[in-house]
């Protein structure tokens, strides 16, 4: 709508929508290099150059001392890692932190060498025969999966040990209740697949579980480890 003739292109879209998620307000650096582009009538013979325009155009900036995207793209990733391991500050997680940490860095080492990979995945054609993305997947693997089974799967490239990965997704389901977005948790199918004991509380008040004996739950684990047990979310 605002400059047409980008938008001919939809990787040109891509492109700029890509990059601009390397930047610390990407709502803002998106629109301000559209318009900038249209102020002066630039014409991208592909949507590689406009990567180039983006970063090229950049306003400057001093993040902590970071003044460039790549950098602060470095930066945020390790950010990012060491932020992540503190959720889990029991030697008895050290696989999952060592997944979530070797994950990333692997995502950090991926964009660095191929900091155009999305065009590729966008050009490579239907997901099944997709080569570009299935080089994703082998370098990265994926994040949890859950069908509508409710059976969860997850490609991780980098061992063949079992991992408790619906710790990580308890994470999430403890994040949405502290937002107030939800009071149940979500795992209860997956959970119930894991011959773990299901009731009332699960879809009212799962931080409740933290207090049982028997096995616990994803959920019940996680809000003891952080010394949750015996305190409740307030509505």
């Amino acid at each position: 709508m605002i400059y047409p003739d980008f938008a001919h292109d939809i990787l040109n879209v891509l492109a700029l929508c890509d990059v601009s998620l390397q930047d610390l307000n990407p709502g803002a650096f998106f629109y301000d290099t559209l318009l900038k582009a249209k102020q002066w009538k630039i014409k991208f013979s592909n949507p590689e150059e406009v990567y180039d325009f983006a970063i090229s155009n950049h306003p400057p900036f001093n993040f902590n001392g970071v003044k460039d995207l790549d950098s602060l793209f470095l930066a945020n990733g390790q950010l990012a890692a060491e932020q992540l391991k503190k959720y889990f500050n029991d030697p008895h997680f050290d696989p999952i932190k060592d997944w979530l940490e070797n994950m990333i860095q692997a995502g950090i080492d991926y964009r660095v060498k191929n900091k155009m990979f999305p065009l590729a995945i966008a050009r490579g054609g239907p997901i099944a025969t997709n080569i570009a993305f299935t080089h994703v997947i082998n370098n990265l693997g994926t994040p949890l999966i859950t069908n509508d089974l409710h059976e969860t799967t997850l490609h991780n490239p980098r061992t063949t040990v079992p991992l408790n990965y619906s710790l990580v997704w308890a994470l999430d389901q403890i994040h949405m209740i502290f937002w107030g977005e939800q009071i149940d948790c979500e795992m209860i199918e997956l959970c119930k697949l894991s011959k773990l004991n299901i009731d009332s509380r699960c879809s009212t008040s799962p931080w409740e579980r933290a207090n049982d004996a028997g096995p616990l739950c994803p959920f019940a684990i996680m809000w003891r480890h952080w010394k949750l047990a015996g305190y409740f979310p307030e509505p």
